[in-house]
C-alpha cells in the first residue's frame, strides 16, 4: 500500500494558501503592505520567510511578482 504525504503544515502561519493569496495580492497591488493584508499576516513575518533557506521559492516568486 502506498502512502499518502500529509503537507507539513507551517508553524508560522504562512500556509501555501496565504502565500498564494500574498504573491496575487502583490502582482495586482505591488505593496506588501496590502499583500500581507490580503494573506491575513504580518509584514514582519513576510520578510522572515522570505529571508529564510525554506522560502527561497516564495522569494523567488516575490521578485518575479514585482518585474
Amino acid at each position: 500500500m502506498g502512502q499518502t504525504r500529509t503537507p507539513k503544515i507551517r508553524g508560522d502561519g504562512w500556509t501555501p494558501e496565504r502565500q498564494l493569496r500574498f504573491l496575487d495580492a502583490l502582482v495586482a497591488t505591488r505593496s506588501v503592505v496590502k499583500a500581507v493584508a490580503a494573506a491575513g499576516m504580518s509584514r514582519e513575518s513576510a520578510y522572515r520567510l522570505r529571508n529564510r533557506r525554506e522560502g527561497a521559492l516564495f522569494a523567488a516568486l516575490w521578485d518575479q511578482a514585482l518585474v
